[in-house]
């Protein structure tokens, strides 16, 4: 294949991912628009506080959407850059995006507060996406009477690393190999919602040269990024 055909080929890829991952936002935000018409049309006053719901959740997805084509666009780029951020700080914003849901989310952080010279906003979209996966997994099991995903991060040997466990049932035997492969889902048709674990796995090891895994365990599912610091480990500060 010649690299007209490739580039080619790559840009329709990328336009799959992107119709597939903004499906279920987009319906979300129609069904909000639809319901303030609603509203508007049998009421004479609407209330308030519901019009600034529908507006939050407007938000949340369009900036989701956002964010989506962000990581794609960036996908790539040969002049990106890094910038330094702390771990820290990137575990507090998550436990605060996730700390008023209906899952719990514990968060184990580092014996020491680092910081590393990378892409922030690449990383923290991928453990979204890996939290919210876990979420859904629950939603497909209500059964399950304890909910609750366990974030993890540490440094060893010189690496980042990592962990997003929950005790949802696990993937089925069957596909576990197939849930990286581009539009592969395990959800039903239109829920999909983020960047979806093939682009997370392109991101770290296309962004960060390192590896996303999936693990069964019993009862669930486990997660696992490593990032080597490799010759970035003189632009790591260790406090």
């Amino acid at each position: 294949m010649n690299q007209d055909n490739q580039n080619r080929s790559d840009a329709i890829e990328a336009l799959r991912v992107v119709a597939h991952q903004w499906r279920q936002p987009l319906n979300l935000i129609s069904v909000e628009a639809m319901n303030l018409t609603v509203q508007a049309s049998l009421q004479d006053k609407v209330d308030s506080r519901e019009v600034l719901k529908s507006a939050e959740h407007i938000s949340l997805h369009v900036q989701r959407m956002s964010d989506v084509l962000k990581s794609l666009l960036d996908l790539g780029r040969i002049q990106k850059r890094k910038e330094l951020f702390s771990i820290n700080e990137l575990l507090k914003s998550l436990q605060e995006e996730f700390k008023e849901q209906d899952i719990s989310l514990h968060v184990s952080y580092p014996s020491k507060e680092f910081e590393i010279l990378g892409f922030y906003n690449d990383l923290r979209e991928v453990l979204v996406n890996l939290i919210v996966n876990a979420k859904d997994a629950y939603k497909e099991n209500p059964q399950i009477s304890t909910r609750e995903i366990r974030l993890h991060v540490s440094l060893q040997n010189n690496n980042y690393l990592f962990s997003v466990e929950d005790n949802a049932g696990g993937v089925d035997k069957k596909i576990r190999e197939k849930i990286f492969e581009p539009n592969f889902s395990t959800k039903k048709s239109g829920d999909g919602f983020g960047i979806g674990l093939h682009v997370a796995k392109l991101i770290i090891e296309q962004e960060f040269g390192g590896s996303l895994l999936y693990e069964y365990i019993e009862n669930g599912s486990r997660f696992l990024i490593q990032i080597p610091s490799g010759d970035l480990i003189n632009l790591t500060y260790i406090k």
